[in-house]
């Protein structure tokens, strides 16, 4: 059943499935903490909490210093911390803001964040997150969708040119989206849904971040999916764990398995880790040597090549298996 989106001042003003309202309950008290206990500020304090898709809530308030022009927001506050986490782009579900006397007790206009705050989420989230403004007594006097404050002002001419410092788009977003249209918005599940505007474009529940992955299959490590499993313990999970998780590495994220040999380690010749596409290293399974460990003639490995040991493939298999029992 379709939600259509309505006029006034913005266009989508009922945004939520039926489970948003106690989450976006939760989020209001997670900024109102936020604005109450951390906000440095010399004006009126301001909270702010976004939600990922996968349930994690950050919460960030305004600073403000007498040598810094401005100070930092609290909307930037509570997407930089997520962002410090592993999360961008469609991780993003909604951000949620409280403010003192919010348009409610003195009649003042509410407005979306800055123009500054508007052109961050553009960057760090994607157009169709949603924007959600309380007063401190918990009522919601404001909702929108960040692409709904760019009307007359097109969207897609400016946002997927924006990049990460390694030239990838941040948000995954490259539509071409006539935003001078009315939106509507088909609810999937609680976890995702879908933007419809000619058919062209839609969100779905977005891909897992990096350290999301890890928080993943290190929980799933045993001493079964270990090549070592007589000297795999508890206190040393990732034992012989390294060439499986870069392979589910490479499964979810691309890029190059690498291989290099290890000196310094008893029982142990060779280390495995990935390379990603955008050039950074990750190794999830490093901490398993001391730092007597170095490692020398790094190579390039393939999937095919890791699981052509019929061992190998065994463990891999068990991991994905205990990965999607989590």
């Amino acid at each position: 059943m379709p939600i259509a989106a309505s006029g006034g001042n913005f266009m989508a003003s009922k945004i939520r499935s039926e489970t948003d309202y106690s989450q976006i309950k939760e989020e209001i008290g997670a900024a109102l903490y936020a604005k109450e206990h951390l906000a440095m500020t010399f004006r009126s304090s301001v909270g702010y909490a976004i939600r990922t898709y996968d349930g994690k809530l950050y919460a960030g308030a305004n600073i403000e210093t007498y040598g810094q022009e401005g100070g930092i927001h609290a909307e930037r506050m509570a997407v930089y911390r997520a962002h410090f986490d592993g999360y961008n782009g469609t991780d993003f579900k909604r951000l949620t803001g409280v403010f003192t006397d919010a348009g409610t007790k003195t009649n003042q206009p509410v407005t979306p964040p800055c123009l500054s705050c508007q052109g961050m989420l553009l960057e760090f989230a994607h157009p169709y997150i949603q924007i959600v403004k309380a007063d401190t007594e918990g009522n919601i006097v404001y909702e929108a969708l960040l692409a709904d404050l760019y009307k007359g002002n097109p969207l897609t001419t400016i946002f997927p040119t924006l990049t990460t410092r390694q030239g990838k788009p941040r948000s995954n977003m490259n539509a071409k989206l006539p935003l001078d249209q009315e939106l509507e918005l088909h609810y999937i599940n609680d976890r995702a849904f879908r933007l419809v505007a000619n058919e062209i474009f839609h969100v779905e529940k977005p891909q897992g971040s990096i350290s999301r992955l890890y928080d993943t299959i290190s929980n799933a490590w045993s001493a079964e999916t270990s090549a070592d499993p007589e000297r795999w313990s508890s206190d040393n999970p990732a034992w012989g764990q390294c060439a499986i998780t870069a392979t589910v590495v490479n499964d979810h994220f691309g890029g190059t398995i690498l291989r290099t040999e290890v000196k310094g380690v008893e029982h142990v010749s060779s280390h495995y880790y990935n390379q990603l596409p955008d050039g950074r290293v990750v190794d999830f399974t490093k901490q398993q040597f001391d730092s007597n460990a170095t490692f020398e003639n790094e190579q390039g490995r393939t999937k095919e090549y890791i699981i052509s040991y019929p061992k190998t493939k065994e463990r891999y298999e068990l991991l994905l298996r205990k990965i999607e029992q989590l």
